[in-house]
């Protein structure tokens, strides 16, 4: 009877990937309202700026997050497949890791501090260091 139960266990309980169980990993999308009203809370920014980001520069970006690389488009241009570079995660706490990758543009390693809060990641951009939000989606 106990062989007969242990096999119902294994066949009926799904099967669930450790990369499943981990906060950071999945597909994320650049959240336009959360960004905006952390940039208002920034004094200085200069008019023009504030407008250039106001239209339609945020919400747009989607970061596909796996444990040792992530892939990033832009909805509408998303390709038929998916370019991934590598990277590194060290997890700081419960809601915040450390992500280095190397950034084609500036041809350097990146690091930068992400923290995570309501099924969204939020790190600080631009010189303002106010906080771009990424929602989950996937």
């Amino acid at each position: 009877m106990k062989l007969y139960l242990t096999l119902a266990l294994l066949l009926f309980t799904p099967f669930v990937t450790a990369d499943e169980n981990l906060f950071y990993v999945g597909t994320w999308q650049s959240n336009e309202k959360k960004t905006l009203a952390s940039m208002n809370s920034v004094e200085d920014i200069p008019e023009k700026t504030q407008m250039l980001f106001r239209s339609n520069f945020f919400g747009r970006l989607v970061n596909v997050v796996r444990v040792d690389s992530f892939a990033t488009y832009i909805i509408g241009e998303k390709p038929e497949v998916l370019t991934f570079s590598p990277h590194t995660i060290e997890v700081l706490s419960a809601d915040t890791i450390r992500i280095t990758y190397y950034d084609e543009l500036s041809t350097s390693d990146e690091t930068r501090i992400l923290k995570y809060e309501n099924n969204c990641y939020s790190l600080p951009v631009t010189k303002w260091e106010f906080r771009e939000y990424f929602c989950r989606v996937e």
